[in-house]
């Protein structure tokens, strides 16, 4: 027998081959890293901004059909609205038929002027936001309400990261006719 046919031949990585692979791994992965994280950041921002939108359609839609008063309140326990000037949305929300426009849930109101009292319906809850602030602009009303009309007052709320005083990531507008626009950052006027 020769020498080279006893021989193994043997297939795999060496030790060099593998050092050089997982360091190119390395810092593909830390080029790539900050990127990911500004793409998640974003993609929560506009999750919460989609989710707040959908609840001021809602609201608009539903103060259409039901030719009454419906809001949209803060809220910590998605039962009540939490009341004191809270302008920050961001540990929830209740969508409500709000038969008086006066951003309370209340039983015993006449909402559709038969003189028999009703209860304001809770039309959708939204729990806490994570990571997240929505807060409106200006301090009183803590409540932002459509009218039978599906008309609004002029509002802007703001989504930031939460805790920080970091930029305006989105800001969503409402016109007085009740329509809803949003811009990455700040809208112009």
């Amino acid at each position: 027998m020769t020498i080279n046919k006893m021989k193994k031949q043997y297939s795999g990585f060496t030790l060099i081959e593998l050092i050089v692979t997982v360091s190119i791994v390395a810092i593909l992965v830390s080029i790539a890293a900050p990127s990911f994280r500004t793409m998640l950041e974003n993609n929560r921002a506009s999750a919460a901004t989609n989710e707040f939108v959908s609840a001021l359609l809602l609201a608009r839609s539903e103060a259409l059909k039901r030719r009454n008063n419906v809001s949209i309140c803060t809220s910590i326990d998605q039962n009540t609205c939490a009341g004191n000037g809270v302008t920050d949305f961001t540990s929830g929300w209740i969508v409500f038929q709000d038969c008086n426009a006066n951003g309370i849930i209340e039983n015993n109101v006449d909402c559709d002027g038969d003189l028999i009292p009703d209860n304001e319906a809770i039309l959708k809850a939204q729990s806490e936001l994570i990571q997240l602030d929505i807060a409106k602009n200006g301090a009183i009303p803590d409540f932002f309400t459509y009218t039978f009309a599906g008309r609004s007052t002029a509002v802007s709320f703001n989504v930031t990261r939460k805790n920080t005083t970091t930029p305006i990531l989105t800001q969503i507008r409402t016109s007085l006719t009740g329509r809803i626009r949003t811009c990455k950052g700040v809208c112009p006027p």
